[in-house]
């Protein structure tokens, strides 16, 4: 974690050598609005240091050792559901059909492997719905007819959210909706038939 004086650009006792940047496109050293070069004995100019720069360090925790220990509540749902029902009509024939259900969230104030509870937060959620229905007759001990027919609908969001420089008034977020295999926002219908013969 920065020093106090690190945080108003003295990098004295850092045991680090700043060195001035320059303009990519001049090549000459960058300097501050008063003409002075930006970083002089390795002290930062505070006319170099931008007001986003100084709205993002009350997001680092001030520490005299110079490490943080972060902790914050990331709650994880989870919920799942399964239910069959089966159908013996008669001896020849056979319907079952089952339904599954599954829901999962999780929130957390450390998104991306950040640190620092609040700056960037993610809220992730993932559903799935799948349905089955199987029918089967035996038309001669050698004839048989299966038709399965199954729905699978299954959806995923994730919401990232970023703290801007005030902190209470605002909320920049970004939500992604993914549309793939992995992220899962996808409606499947399958209808099968298939007729098997077997030898006694």
């Amino acid at each position: 974690m920065p020093t106090d004086a690190q945080r108003n650009g003295d990098f004295t006792g850092s045991g680090v050598t700043l060195v001035n940047p320059t303009n990519t496109l001049t090549g000459e050293p960058l300097r501050d609005s008063a003409g002075n070069l930006c970083v002089v004995a390795n002290r930062i100019s505070p006319g170099c240091i931008t007001p986003v720069a100084r709205n993002l360090l009350q997001y680092v925790p001030n520490s005299a050792s110079g490490t943080v220990v972060s902790l914050a509540p990331s709650p994880i749902s989870e919920n799942l559901g399964v239910v069959r029902a089966d159908w013996n009509q008669s001896e020849k024939h056979h319907l079952f059909g089952h339904y599954y259900q599954s829901e999962n969230s999780r929130s957390t104030p450390f998104a991306g492997g950040g640190n620092i509870p609040g700056y960037m937060g993610e809220n992730f959620e993932v559903a799935i719905k799948q349905g089955t229905l199987n029918d089967t007759y035996s038309f001669t001990p050698t004839l048989i007819n299966q038709a399965v027919f199954s729905v699978l609908n299954s959806r995923s969001s994730e919401l990232i959210c970023w703290l801007t420089a005030d902190c209470v008034t605002l909320l920049i977020c970004a939500a992604f909706v993914k549309l793939s295999v992995s992220a899962k926002s996808q409606n499947t219908f399958r209808l099968s038939i298939c007729i098997r013969t077997r030898n006694t």
